[in-house]
C-alpha cells in the first residue's frame, strides 16, 4: 500500500463518519437500516447481526462478546 492510497482511505472513512454523525444529529438516523462500519465490508457476515449498545453493558449488566474464528 501506498501512502496516496492510505491517505485516500482515511478521508473516505472520515467523510462518512461526519455524514452518520450528522444523521444521528438530525434524528434521522435508523439502527434497523444502516450501520457503519457497512455489512459490505464482511464477505462472511451471516444474519443476524447483533447491536451492541453502551447502554446495555452498564444498565443490564451485560457485556457484550465477539467470538473470532480462524479457518
Amino acid at each position: 500500500m501506498d501512502r496516496e492510497y492510505l491517505e485516500n482511505y482515511e478521508q473516505k472513512e472520515h467523510s462518512e463518519l461526519e455524514r452518520l454523525e450528522r444523521r444521528i444529529r438530525d434524528g434521522k438516523f435508523s439502527f434497523e437500516k444502516e450501520r457503519y462500519p457497512p455489512d459490505e465490508r464482511f464477505v462472511k457476515l451471516q444474519k443476524p447481526v447483533a447491536l451492541a449498545t453502551d447502554k446495555a453493558s452498564y444498565v443490564n449488566n451485560l457485556w457484550t462478546q465477539f467470538l473470532f474464528v480462524v479457518l
